[in-house]
């Protein structure tokens, strides 16, 4: 094995999750900025597709939709984004690695982005909207610029990361096994 300085490979994985740890909060970032967006869209959809029901409520009504929406949004905003700045969200060693600029083979990150669709499901049915049963909503981070960053790239970027750690990992694994076995034979050997 060739000369490989342990605590060398120690700061490479200690470099690379504050990396993961740092874009992830940036994503995070996007996402509560995000969220108001997707809720006041997809609730407008609701609100265009419910004839009777959005002709019936007057103005102060809608004023008051709007309100509750507006407050809503932030308040899962917030949430949501504490959520994923959890390190170990994704840290975590069970994620299989994939290449991509989504995030929907990453069960834990998903669903937490699911509930932001969860949510503005239950909001749709606490405003008293009809046939909300029926609603689909899936929150997809967005494909477009958001203030001069890129969610796809800033996805892809995590999943090469990950791969990276993985790999940091693995040669740190290999190091300390062989410290051990080299340990064990000057063991064997000098003990008669």
């Amino acid at each position: 094995m060739e000369h490989v300085n342990l605590e060398d490979i120690k700061a490479r994985r200690d470099a690379t999750q504050q990396r993961i740890v740092r874009e992830a909060a940036e994503l995070a970032d996007v996402v509560a900025r995000d969220i108001p967006a997707f809720v006041q869209r997809e609730l407008r959809r609701v609100f265009v597709e419910a004839l009777d029901f959005s002709e019936s409520l007057t103005d102060e009504q809608l004023v008051s939709i709007k309100n509750r929406i507006q407050s809503f949004s932030k308040e899962l905003a917030e949430t949501v984004k504490k959520e994923l700045e959890n390190g170990e969200l994704w840290l975590d060693p069970k994620i299989e690695i994939k290449v991509g600029k989504t995030l929907e083979q990453h069960a834990p990150a998903w669903a937490v982005l699911q509930t932001i669709a969860q949510k503005t499901k239950a909001l749709a049915v606490e405003l008293g909207f009809p046939n909300t049963a029926d609603l689909e909503l899936v929150y997809k981070t967005p494909t477009w610029f958001m203030e001069g960053r890129y969610a796809p790239g800033m996805i892809e970027k995590y999943w090469n990361q990950l791969g990276l750690l993985r790999e940091i990992e693995a040669e740190l694994l290999a190091y300390e096994t062989e410290m051990r076995r080299d340990a064990l034979a000057q063991r064997w050997d000098a003990k008669g």
